[in-house]
C-alpha cells in the first residue's frame, strides 16, 4: 500500500527554519567551549544535538500521510409524496390531468429509475391520509388518474407525519408533488419549521393553474332532532357558491304536498345563511327536501339537493330538578330549561335545613311536592340532579331511583359531579343507594382549570347538534370557559360512554384526560353525568362573546330532549331501532343501535342492513355495548351522498315509511375537492423557502438529480492528512536519543 505523503507545518517554514538555525548556533558555541578538554565527546555531543535539531526541524514541517479513502457505497432516503385527491384530475397541464402528468414525468420513465439506483425511494400517496404505496401505483397514467379520487387534502398534516418517521441520517430529503390545496388550510410554517430543525429540506413541484369552476351546494341541519306537534322548530340552511359571487337562484323546499322558494342573491359572499322555520300539527316522521336551481355547467349537481328528517311527538317533556346545594349552575341550568316550551319543569331546591323552595313552570298542577316514592319520581321523563341530593331526598327515595332508572326507564341527570358528600353520615347512605347508576367510580382529590374536548362519541351525539351555526362543534367547544373544578374520576364503568373529556387550559390536540361528560344506558334507561362544576360560566361567557350565544341553552335543551325521546319504543314492541344522527356528512359515524324494552342483556350479535342511495345494501354486525347491558351497538360511515335507509330483522315489508326496526338518515357532501381546484403555489413555495428546499419546474425532472448529487457532493469530507510523529514510537525515540545524549556527556566528564 502506497501512502500519499504531504506537509502540515506547525508554525511557518520560515520560523521554524529560523528557530533551527539559531539554536544549531547555539550548539556550536557549546561545542566549541568543550572542546579543549574532550575533544572527541565533545564533537560526538554536537553533531548528537544537531541531529536533534534536524529531527525537531522535520517534526515541526508536519511531514503527514493521507490515508487511502475507503469508498462505501450508500443510497440516501429520499421521500416522495404525492397528492392524491381529486383535484389532481384537473386537466390543465398542456390538457392533461395533473395526476397523469405527474405519473409520466417526474414518477416513472428513465429519470424515475435512476433516481431509485442512486436512491432508497420511498414514496407515499396523501389526501384525507397518508398511506406508503409501491411505485407501480403510478407507473401507468391512467390508473394514477383514476385513483385520485380523495375527498380532501391535508398537505401539512401529510408532511408531518411523514417527517415523524424520519431517520435522522442518510437521509436526502422530501419531495413534494401536489397542487397545493390543503382542504383545512393549515398553516405551512409550523411543518417547515420541524423539517428545518431535522435538516431535512422539503422540495416542491408545483402542479396546476387558477382554473375556478362553477358550482352551488346547499346543507341543512336541523336544530332540533325532535319536536312537539304545533311547535316551530327551525332547519338552518346555508348555500355555498364558488365560482358564482353574482349569480342570484331559487332555493326551492317542500314536505308532502307543501312547496315553497325563496331567491338568493350571494352579493359576492361565498354563503349565504337562512333559517326555514318549521311546523307540524300531528306526530310523525317528516322529511324536508331542499334544492337549488343548478347553474350552466356547473360541475357537481349531485350537491344541490338535501333532505332532512324531523321527528314529530305529543306532548311536553316531564323534567324535575333537585338541588341540595343551590349554585350558580343550578341557576343558570334552570333558566335554559325554562326557556325551552317542549319543557314542564319541577324545581326543587333546599335553601337550608328548615326552607325548600318549588318552582313549577309550565305544569297544570298548581303546586309541587318532594317525591317519596317510585310512583312519584316515574311521573317524570327526566330527573336532573344538583349537589346535596341527601339533604333533598329520604334514604328510602333515593334507594329507588336504580328502579326508576332500570325498570322505568327513566332518565337522570348528575348535573354538578358527585351528588352527595361521602364524608358525612347522609352523604354515606346516598352513595350505597346511588353507586349503582353513577357512570363512573370516583377517586380522590380534583382537578382545576380544566377545560372540555369532545371524544369521538360526542362528536356524533344530539346534545351537541348545531351548538352554533357557521362553526364546528370543536371550535365551539374550545372557545368556552374551562371547567371551576372536577372531582378525580378513577375509571369509568365498563358500559359507559365518554362524550368528553378534560385537559389543562391551553392544551391543544390532546384529548386523553379523565371522563368530563358520560353516558350510560341502566337496564330501559339511561344515565349522564357531567363530572364538575362550571358550565354555568358558558352562559355567562355567551352575553360577552356574541358568537357564542345560545350555546349553553341548546346544549341542555338537546340533552333533554335527546334523554326524553331517547326510547323510541312504540306500542307492542319489545326493541327498537335508533340513530345517533338523522343528518350527517359523508365519512362521519354514525352510531346505530338496537335497545332492548325490558332489561333481558343482549347475547351475541345481530345484523342490521344498510341500503345506501345507490341501492347497494351493506350488512353490519351489532354488537353487545357492554357485559349486561339492553343494548348492541355498530357504527357506519356514509361514503355516498343521500338517503340511507337502515334495517334490523323483523322488519317486514320495506316501505318509504319508517318501523320500531327500521330508520333513515340523509348523508350530505360537499366535493371540494372537484369544486375548488385552483391550485396554491405560492404556499408550496413558502414551503420550500422556510424548510431550505427548492421549487422545481413541473417540466425539468432531471434539475431534481442535479440537486442531489451537488448535495451529496458536498457532503462528502475528504480525508485529513495525519501527521507521521503523531505517535508513541517516535515520542520514545526523541525521549531516548536525549537521554543517551545525557549519558555520554556525562560519562565523557562534561558534565
Amino acid at each position: 500500500m502506497v501512502l500519499a505523503m504531504t506537509w502540515q507545518p506547525y508554525f511557518a517554514p520560515l520560523v521554524i527554519v529560523l528557530g533551527c538555525v539559531a539554536v544549531g548556533a547555539l550548539v556550536l558555541l557549546a561545542w566549541r567551549r568543550a572542546c579543549g578538554e574532550r575533544p572527541v565527546v565533545a564533537t560526538f555531543v554536537a553533531l548528537m544535538r544537531l541531529a536533534t535539531v534536524v529531527c525537531i526541524a522535520v517534526l515541526l514541517m508536519g511531514l503527514s500521510h493521507v490515508p487511502n479513502v475507503v469508498e462505501q457505497v450508500t443510497r440516501p432516503v429520499l421521500r416522495v409524496l404525492v397528492d392524491n385527491s381529486a383535484s389532481m384530475q384537473t386537466a390543465d397541464m398542456a390538457g392533461e390531468s395533473r395526476a397523469s402528468f405527474a405519473a409520466r414525468t417526474w414518477l416513472s420513465g428513465g429519470a424515475f429509475d435512476r433516481l431509485r439506483r442512486e436512491y432508497e425511494v420511498e414514496l407515499y400517496a396523501f389526501d384525507r391520509t397518508t398511506l406508503r404505496v409501491d411505485s407501480g401505483v403510478f407507473a401507468d397514467n391512467e390508473q394514477a388518474e383514476a385513483q385520485a379520487t380523495g375527498a380532501m387534502t391535508r398537505v401539512a398534516e401529510s408532511l408531518r407525519h411523514v417527517l415523524a418517521s424520519s431517520r435522522g441520517k442518510d437521509e436526502a430529503g422530501v419531495l413534494l408533488i401536489s397542487d397545493g390545496r390543503d382542504s383545512e388550510a393549515t398553516p405551512v410554517e409550523p411543518v417547515a419549521a420541524l423539517a428545518r430543525s431535522r435538516s431535512l429540506p422539503v422540495h416542491v413541484v408545483p402542479l396546476g393553474g387558477p382554473m375556478l369552476r362553477q358550482d352551488i351546494s346547499v346543507i341543512a341541519i336541523p336544530q332540533q332532532e325532535y319536536l312537539l306537534a304545533g311547535e316551530e322548530g327551525r332547519i338552518s340552511v346555508r348555500v355555498v357558491q364558488v365560482g358564482a359571487a353574482d349569480a342570484q337562484i331559487k332555493l326551492h323546499w317542500r314536505q308532502g304536498g307543501r312547496k315553497e322558494t325563496r331567491l338568493i342573491n350571494f352579493q359576492g359572499a361565498d354563503a349565504v345563511d337562512i333559517e326555514l322555520p318549521v311546523s307540524e300539527t300531528e306526530p310523525g316522521l317528516y322529511e324536508y327536501e331542499l334544492l337549488v336551481d343548478p347553474l350552466e355547467d356547473e360541475i357537481e349537481s349531485k350537491n344541490n339537493r338535501a333532505l332532512v328528517f324531523m321527528k314529530v311527538t305529543q306532548g311536553r317533556f316531564k323534567v324535575l330538578l333537585l338541588e341540595g346545594e343551590p349554585f350558580w349552575d343550578t341557576k343558570f341550568l334552570a333558566q335554559s330549561l325554562r326557556k325551552d316550551d317542549r319543557i314542564e319543569l319541577t324545581q326543587i331546591s333546599q335553601i337550608n335545613p328548615q326552607r325548600q323552595q318549588r318552582v313549577i313552570t309550565r305544569t297544570e298542577q298548581k303546586s309541587a311536592r318532594t317525591p317519596t316514592t317510585l310512583e312519584d319520581l316515574a311521573k317524570y321523563d327526566v330527573i336532573v340532579i344538583g349537589r346535596g341530593i341527601e339533604n333533598v331526598l329520604d334514604a328510602k327515595t333515593m334507594a329507588v331511583l336504580p328502579d326508576y332508572v332500570s325498570k322505568h326507564g327513566g332518565r337522570v341527570v348528575f348535573a354538578r359531579g358527585r351528588s352527595y358528600d361521602p364524608t358525612t353520615r347522609l352523604g354515606r347512605v346516598a352513595l350505597q343507594c346511588l353507586d349503582e347508576i353513577e357512570p363512573v367510580v370516583w377517586g380522590r382529590g380534583v382537578l382545576r382549570n380544566q377545560t372540555i374536548g369532545l371524544d369521538p362519541y360526542g362528536h356524533g351525539h344530539p346534545s351537541f347538534a348545531v351548538l352554533n351555526e357557521g362553526q364546528t362543534i370543536d371550535d365551539v367547544i374550545g372557545a368556552l370557559p374551562p371547567l371551576d373544578v372536577a372531582q378525580v374520576v378513577e375509571r369509568e364503568k365498563a358500559s359507559a360512554r365518554v362524550l368528553a373529556r378534560l385537559r389543562p387550559r391551553g392544551a391543544v390536540g390532546r384529548n386523553d384526560g379523565q371522563p368530563a361528560l358520560v353516558a350510560m344506558p341502566y337496564g330501559r334507561g339511561m344515565v349522564v353525568a357531567v363530572l364538575g362544576e362550571g358550565l354555568w360560566k358558558w352562559k355567562l361567557h355567551s352575553r360577552r362573546d356574541k358568537a357564542l350565544t345560545g350555546v349553553f341553552d341548546r346544549f341542555w335543551s338537546n340533552m333533554v330532549r335527546w334523554l326524553a325521546m331517547g326510547s323510541g319504543f312504540e306500542p307492542d314492541s319489545s326493541s327498537t331501532l335508533r340513530l345517533s344522527r338523522r343528518t350527517l356528512m359523508v365519512g362521519e359515524e354514525l352510531i346505530i343501535e338496537e335497545m332492548r324494552r325490558f332489561e333481558q342483556s343482549a347475547t351475541g350479535s345481530m345484523e342490521a342492513v344498510v341500503t345506501d342511495p345507490a341501492g347497494a345494501q351493506h350488512t353490519i354486525h351489532l354488537q353487545p355495548s357492554s357485559s349486561g347491558s339492553s343494548r348492541l351497538t355498530a357504527r357506519y360511515a356514509p361514503q355516498l351522498p343521500g338517503v340511507y335507509r337502515v334495517e334490523l330483522p323483523g322488519a317486514g315489508v320495506r316501505s318509504e315509511t319508517e318501523s320500531p326496526h327500521s330508520a333513515r338518515f340523509f348523508a350530505y357532501s360537499i366535493d371540494i375537492e372537484r369544486v375548488q381546484c385552483a391550485a396554491d403555489p405560492t404556499s408550496l413555495r413558502r414551503l420550500a423557502a422556510l424548510s431550505g428546499g427548492r421549487v422545481f419546474d413541473p417540466h425539468r425532472p432531471d434539475e431534481l438529480f442535479e440537486l442531489l448529487e451537488r448535495q451529496r457532493a458536498v457532503a462528502v469530507v475528504p480525508p485529513r492528512p495525519e501527521y507521521l510523529w503523531d505517535r508513541a514510537v517516535f515520542m520514545f525515540a526523541v525521549l531516548g536519543w536525549a537521554g543517551l545524549e545525557w549519558v555520554i556527556r556525562k560519562k565523557g566528564g562534561l558534565l
